[in-house]
């Protein structure tokens, strides 16, 4: 692939920056250092080099000489030389180091970037101007791809050749569109007619600069350009063709305004655009028209100092300084006699060095190393056949493979096989239509697949030029990205699975519950009526037990309805996570084993609902280990990032891990465990883990789980940590200090007349005096003849939701505009509904859900009433 170039700098330390030598150094650079241009000659000699950097005054010689002697050494290789310049001298002072036979100068003190630029500019000409035989070929190449548009007109005015930028600045697909039509048909009426005594005075002139017309492009619009062009002429002085280009006025003001009138440090940007392609440009046109056309020893001398100089403008990067020196140029033209000696001097180096590398450099594989060694792209290159006849080092690093092994191979060698057959209709898609854009997989030598996006193009050599870059990291993103969607599409089809059975069983809730307060009620009302020792007791404590399946069955049910969050309280869950498991392994041989952070945070959650959780997943542990083990339960704080679990927001949570030592889950299982009424138990009823899962979902957490056959199942639980303490908040007094018997007046409201009796007869029972009503409008009228009677009510009970009437969510309203130190208590079968989560909000002072026991009920009121 080529050695990095070398050069040889003479270090005279009053006269070189001190830094000089790193800066090569790290810009890729070999570099020879040598202290006068005696000890620069014999290292010339022992050694290869691209380039000397030297002041212009040495201590054994100075510029002029120095360049004499390596001009005319015939035991060593051509050898660019650059002189260092202050950077505050005259362009003229500049011109004068060429003259001495330099090839370039670099200002100092240094600007890193400009430097290093200035170092590859002047290399990239040497390799330019290096192979004679194809120098022809190779300024084609550079008119094709530059970005100025180029045009060359016969002696009738018609075109004979113009460039890709013509072609796309006027709108046109194919040179066989324009060539061989008069020039004036790409012009505006007004301009064709003035075109014939334009181009005869073009002809006799010789040349153009800055001349702005107007040009009509493919589809009727109009464009302002400015031209410049020269005649090619032939040894007896006759026309041959016309070589111009031509920039958009729009676009060149554009470059003023950004360029002229405010000058900055060139940047690299810079050059590696708009600079950059004029240097080349213009250098190319000069040389052509030299190729093309003999001339006058006067005019030989003014084209090759504008050369030098072009190329010294070329480097500064501005259109403005090309104009200054050109005009320099103009000046010494009109005054030759003057300045005879100068331009003597710049003509005879810079025609000796172009002689000089023309006979010495002949090779022309560097012509466009640097640029294709220096991509990110993997570039290829084949023959008609497909064999590889280049690749730049970004290729072989790719796919592992030297250069030498690369032109050993063709595009088959490289292909996955799956994509060979896809590759060949896409080769002979790119043989007939010049253009290929499409993704494929390489082989690594290693035979590691490797997915590309190729772009291909046909070269007019019957060879293919292809772009390819890796797209792994794109791939493994996009992949990322879908299995994260996939997650997600999982997550919302689990939850419209719950919210169905939420619509089935907040229908039924209300219902439901109010049979089992009924059944709740009557039962603690019949063992209170009989003695201890009746054996009547017994059967109906035994009915206790079974409604309390049905209430635990109910609960299930409920968490899965629509509407409201869970009722929550900040609390520690480690105290809660014990005495859950605890009293569920109580006489069974699977032992409790707890590991808790000692910070362990606090979480805001639903007492009752994450007590149900951790009895789910304890319950089904106990069942998956019938001869024993050990359960493990884990609580850590966490702080998660971003994306780091897609359903969860980046934040503190508590991690919640219940690990068993069980069968496991069949995989097959898997992705169902959640569903609701799944079980693989004949006696399960398929709640508990969609339970678990709805809970958890609701207090915005997420639950995952993993298996091995016959190792056990893991249940990972994330729940977010409350920013309160649960110390902070204020606790209820404790049963103990409840007096046992009540007192007071009670108002009963609720539609449901088996209810209102059962709930009559247990305040009674309690000691309270009790009034019952329908609905919430009775209960007003009630309540408001009491507070005439100065026999208010101590407390209300009122249930959530009347069918036709006045439920409590209305009643409260009107109740507190009457009496605002009302103490409300709100009941319904429906906890899920936002008034049971957020009672105090409505002005209710507690909440109890229909079932409830006497004590519950006793409980309550109890506190109400305290407060």
């Amino acid at each position: 692939m080529g050695t990095s170039p070398h050069i040889i700098l003479i270090d005279i330390d009053y006269q070189i920056p001190s830094d000089t030598t790193s800066i090569l150094q790290n810009a890729g650079y070999a570099v020879s250092v040598v202290k006068n241009g005696t000890e620069a000659m014999a290292k010339m000699r022992a050694m290869a080099a691209d380039m000397i950097l030297t002041p212009y005054r040495l201590p054994d010689m100075n510029g002029d000489q120095l360049c004499q002697k390596i001009r005319t050494a015939t035991d060593m290789d051509p050898i660019a030389v650059v002189m260092f310049a202050p950077r505050e001298g005259s362009p003229l002072e500049h011109a004068q180091l060429l003259a001495a036979g330099a090839d370039g100068y670099i200002p100092f003190p240094l600007d890193q970037e400009d430097f290093v630029l200035r170092i590859r500019s002047i290399l990239k000409v040497g390799k330019l101007q290096s192979s004679p035989e194809n120098a022809n070929e190779d300024y084609r190449e550079m008119l094709e791809t530059t970005p100025l548009p180029y045009q060359s007109l016969n002696a009738n005015g018609c075109l004979v050749q113009v460039n890709r930028a013509w072609l796309t600045t006027l709108g046109y697909e194919h040179e066989k569109e324009v060539l061989d039509r008069p020039f004036s048909d790409f012009l505006p009426s007004g301009e064709a007619k003035l075109f014939p005594q334009r181009f005869q005075h073009f002809k006799q002139s010789g040349q153009l600069c800055c001349v702005q017309f107007e040009m009509r492009k493919k589809d009727g619009s109009i464009i302002r350009v400015s031209f410049d062009g020269r005649i090619a002429r032939d040894t007896n002085g006759e026309f041959i063709r016309t070589h111009c280009i031509f920039q958009e006025i729009k676009a060149r003001q554009h470059l003023q305004e950004h360029a002229l009138f405010e000058p900055k440090p060139l940047q690299a940007s810079f050059w590696k655009t708009l600079a950059g392609s004029v240097f080349f440009f213009m250098t190319g046109v000069t040389l052509l028209a030299l190729m093309f056309a003999p001339i006058s020893s006067r005019e030989w001398q003014i084209s090759l100092a504008l050369i030098g100089l072009i190329m010294v403008v070329a480097v500064v990067g501005s259109f403005y300084f090309v104009r200054k020196m050109l005009a320099i140029i103009e000046y010494y033209h009109n005054e030759v006699d003057q300045r005879e000696h100068s331009l003597k001097l710049i003509s005879e180096n810079l025609e000796s060095q172009v002689k000089q590398r023309t006979q010495e450099l002949t090779q022309s594989e560097r012509r466009y190393r640097t640029y294709v060694s220096s991509s990110p792209l993997a570039i290829l290159v084949t023959d008609a056949t497909g064999r590889f006849v280049d690749v730049n080092p970004t290729a072989c690093s790719l796919l592992g493979y030297s250069q030498d092994e690369f032109l050993h191979m063709a595009v088959p060698d490289i292909l996955d096989p799956d994509h060979k057959q896809r590759c060949r209709e896409g080769l002979n898609t790119l043989m007939h239509h010049s253009r290929l854009s499409d993704e494929y997989v390489f082989l690594h030598k290693k035979g590691t697949k490797i997915p590309v996006s190729m772009e291909g193009v046909t070269l007019e050599n019957d060879s293919y030029l292809f772009f390819c870059q890796d797209i792994s990291q794109r791939n493994a993103m996009q992949e990322k990205l879908r299995h994260t969607e996939k997650l997600r599409l999982e997550e919302s089809m689990k939850m419209q699975k719950l919210e169905s059975v939420g619509t089935l069983a907040g229908g039924i809730a209300h219902d439901f519950n109010n049979i089992l307060m009924g059944i709740f009620g009557n039962i603690e009302l019949a063992k209170h009526s009989l003695p201890s020792a009746h054996p009547s007791r017994d059967f109906l404590h035994k009915a206790e037990r079974s409604l309390d399946r049905a209430v635990h069955l109910s609960k299930q049910l409920l968490t899965f309805s629509k509407g409201g969050e869970p009722i929550k309280e900040t609390t520690g869950l480690a105290d809660l996570l014990k005495d859950v498991a605890r009293f569920d392994l109580s006489g069974s041989p699977v032992k409790p084993m707890f590991t808790i952070d000692p910070d362990l945070w606090d979480a805001s959650v639903d007492k009752g609902q994450i007590q149900q959780v951790f009895s789910n997943l304890t319950i089904n542990a106990k069942q998956a280990m019938p001869d024993g083990g050990n359960l493990y339960f884990r609580l850590e704080n966490r702080v998660l990032a971003a994306d780091e679990i897609p359903s969860l927001a980046p934040g503190k949570y508590i991690r919640i891990t219940v690990k068993d030592e069980g069968t496991g889950i069949p995989s097959r299982h898997l992705s169902r465990i959640f569903d609701p009424y799944f079980s693989t138990k004949q006696t399960g009823s398929g709640l508990g883990l969609a339970t678990v899962y709805a809970i958890i979902s609701k207090h915005k957490g997420h639950i995952a789980v993993e298996t091995e056959p016959d190792k056990g199942t893991a249940f990972t639980i994330h729940l977010p940590a409350s920013t309160r303490n649960a110390a902070e908040q204020a606790h209820p007094p404790s049963l103990q200090d409840i007096t046992p018997t009540g007192q007071g007046r009670i108002l009963i409201m609720d539609d449901e007349e088996l209810i209102r009796g059962v709930m009559k007869e247990m305040l009674s029972t309690l000691g309270y005096d009790v009034d019952t009503a329908s609905d919430g409008q009775k209960a007003l009228y009630l309540y408001r003849q009491a507070m005439e009677a100065r026999t208010p009510y101590d407390a209300v009970i009122m249930d959530l939701t009347i069918p036709g009437g006045m439920g409590g969510k209305e009643a409260i309203s009107h109740l507190l505009d009457m009496d605002p130190e009302a103490r409300a208590i709100v009941s319904s079968g429906f906890v899920a509904d936002s008034t049971m989560s957020q009672a105090k909000q409505y002005g209710f002072k507690a909440v109890i859900s229909k079932p409830y026991t006497l004590k519950t009920l006793h409980s309550v009121l109890s506190k109400v009433i305290a407060a």
